[in-house]
């Protein structure tokens, strides 16, 4: 890890100690937060309350961006287009250089927002075949 390896003559130990600190000091932190819910409801039983679940964003997009070209894609093109041809306008567009598995993540993510905006009804599905679908604005 290139956080805790500043200078260590053994990379390991340091990134080992460096994480194992960073542990310790998300349970003291967690330990206070259930000390003061205790303080306010002395009946909570902390072990029942759900750990939040956090999205993994795209190393690719800000928040909504692909929403955004996916929309202008389509917008632009007037017509029902490809996922793949869709795919590889937005990485023509933002310019990104990619290889076969960043190629994926960027389909899939591009497909996932399709999917979204098809159930809000912002996109519908024009043609599929086998795999591969057509998308068109509503």
């Amino acid at each position: 890890c290139g956080v805790c390896t500043q200078g260590k003559t053994r990379p390991f130990e340091g990134c080992l100690f460096y994480h194992q600190q960073a542990v310790e000091r998300i349970q003291q932190a967690i330990e206070a937060k259930g000390q003061s819910i205790k303080l306010f409801e002395p009946n909570c039983r902390l072990y029942q309350i759900k750990a939040i679940r956090r999205k993994l964003r795209s190393e690719h997009f800000k928040q909504g961006e692909c929403s955004r070209l996916v929309l202008d894609v389509l917008r632009e093109a007037g017509e029902p287009m490809a996922t793949k041809v869709i795919t590889a306008e937005i990485v023509r567009i933002k310019g990104l250089e990619l290889d076969g598995l960043g190629l994926d993540g960027v389909q899939r993510t591009v497909v996932n927002v399709l999917k979204g905006l098809a159930r809000r009804g912002v996109v519908d599905r024009a043609s599929r075949n086998g795999d591969a679908c057509s998308w068109r604005l509503i």
